[in-house]
């Protein structure tokens, strides 16, 4: 009877089948499996066109603090100042010429870079044109005398 209940014992645990599956390797990087290669490639485009696009907005910045900085002297602030100063003179002697009554009735500015300020009186009103070379564009003004 021992010798049954042993049999038994061992004939339930040899009977026992053994289940295994192949071993797969995977390799979890889309690169080497395939699987979401585009998204991954897009992906990688992506961050080197930003990275690229970063290193020439730095050094676009830095070319301009660099340009600012340069023109920050006190010599170019006593330049803009003066040539404000001289703009301010020209512009009152125009207002001058323009509404005095023994004034020109007709008159021409030639300003630095082409630009022309002319005028014309016309009985009551005093007609102004701007003409900005680098547009094109003219700008009249009238103004009552």
């Amino acid at each position: 009877m021992k010798n049954l209940l042993l049999l038994l014992l061992l004939s339930l645990l040899l009977n026992k089948v053994a289940v295994a599956s192949d071993m797969v390797h995977g390799f979890k990087s889309p690169m080497f499996n395939g699987i979401g290669f585009s998204s991954h490639e897009i992906t990688i485009e992506n961050l080197a066109r930003t990275r690229k696009q970063s290193i020439k907005d730095q050094a676009k910045a830095d070319a301009e603090t660099a340009k600012v900085a340069s023109q920050n002297t006190p010599l170019n602030a006593f330049i803009n100042n003066l040539q404000a100063r001289i703009y301010s003179q020209l512009a009152s002697q125009v207002t001058d010429a323009i509404f005095n009554s023994n004034g020109a009735n007709f008159g021409i500015i030639n300003l630095q870079g082409g630009s022309t300020v002319t005028w014309q009186k016309n009985g009551d009103m005093v007609t102004l044109y701007i003409v900005d070379p680098a547009t094109g564009n003219t700008t009249t003004i009238q103004v009552p005398v």
